[in-house]
């Protein structure tokens, strides 16, 4: 059983990554001809339309949010199967900007211990 990971990713990133993936782990099986690059291309297509639909849809993610999803696989009769009961996604929301840098400034402004 062979499983997808797809590293941490922006969200807006997820479809190009889990292409270039899947064909990448499935380069040698295209090379012998157990599988055709329709298929890799197709087997693709089907888990990033799922997954569009989870974290668009469904979880109203944005696109500089990151997220790293890892999900089992075989190749059987020249055929990708997703073992859909395997997928993982781990989510990670960006914070704002204009948050994070009022943070940084009040900590700026405090006298921190050592200071010369």
């Amino acid at each position: 059983m062979a499983i997808l990971r797809s590293g941490l990713i922006l969200a807006g990133g997820y479809a190009l990554k889990i292409r270039r993936v899947l064909f990448a782990q499935t380069k040698e099986q295209v090379k012998r001809g157990e599988l055709s690059q329709q298929e890799v291309a197709r087997a693709a297509g089907q888990l990033n339309s799922a997954l569009y639909e989870l974290l668009v849809e469904e979880l109203r993610l944005n696109k500089g949010d990151v997220v790293r999803i890892s999900l089992e696989y075989e190749i059987k009769d020249g055929t990708v199967h997703w073992k859909m009961d395997s997928l993982v996604v781990e989510v990670w929301k960006k914070v704002d900007d204009e948050f994070v840098a009022d943070k940084v400034s009040k900590l700026k402004s405090k006298t921190v211990a050592g200071e010369g």
